[in-house]
């Protein structure tokens, strides 16, 4: 009930030496872009430098602010990207929502 194709067994010690090299140049890889701090731990945004992107969110508007636009606002540092950027003000403008529905509920309590 097999196919002919597949009952050859020489053929598996060739196919396990190829997936053993391409497995060594993926974790080449992944080594290459840890020095590059794509691979790098989670970034954990300073006081000051959180206090710098509100700033620069209050400067350029909360509702037309984008990463690129708050880039150029902020003061230049080393670790910051538009990738960093990005995430942080997706969790600010979530948190902001959050915690304005908890003041309203509050208030008419």
């Amino acid at each position: 009930t097999t196919h002919p194709n597949t009952r050859g067994t020489t053929m598996t010690p060739a196919t396990s030496n190829t997936s053993t090299s391409s497995t060594s140049n993926t974790t080449k890889s992944k080594k290459k872009s840890k020095q590059d701090g794509r691979w790098s731990k989670r970034f954990t945004w300073p006081e000051e430098l959180h206090r710098d992107f509100v700033s620069a969110i209050f400067d350029v508007g909360l509702k037309q602010s984008s990463p690129s636009s708050i880039l150029e606002q902020m003061p230049k540092h080393e670790q910051i990207t538009t990738e960093r950027i990005k995430s942080h003000l997706q969790k600010y403008r979530l948190h902001r929502i959050k915690s304005k529905k908890e003041f309203m509920s509050s208030y008419e309590a």
